[in-house]
């Protein structure tokens, strides 16, 4: 069975080296298991490696605020955000990662 790891992960997306082991394996356990060969084939391993790197992305930006910004202070700081933007659409269009999977799911079943 041919699974993704951390050096495939990074090899696609260093920005996310910064991440702990323990959010890595957390993340690569669970998309070795939802992403397997019976239902990806020959692509099972890239799959699993798009939607991991996607996952990770999340994590990693997961404090930051997310949408368009729509309005912005200096003084006293305040920052607000089109939180539709954000929210609307498939989770997976948020990174590029995630558009990734998404094509590789499509061919799946064309």
């Amino acid at each position: 069975m041919a699974s993704t790891t951390k050096t495939l992960i990074l090899d696609l997306a260093s920005e996310l080296s910064t991440l702990t082991d323990p959010q890595f394996n957390m993340i690569i356990d669970f998309v070795n298991l939802v992403i397997t060969k019976n239902d990806y084939g020959l692509k099972q391993q890239m799959a699993q490696t798009f939607l991991a790197a996607h996952l990770l992305t999340e994590v990693a930006t997961s404090g930051s605020g997310s949408g368009a910004v729509t309005e912005e202070k200096v003084g006293d700081i305040m920052k607000k955000y089109d939180v539709a933007s954000s929210t609307s659409g498939s989770l997976l269009d948020r990174t590029k990662y995630g558009r990734m999977f998404k094509s590789i799911r499509v061919v799946r079943f064309t």
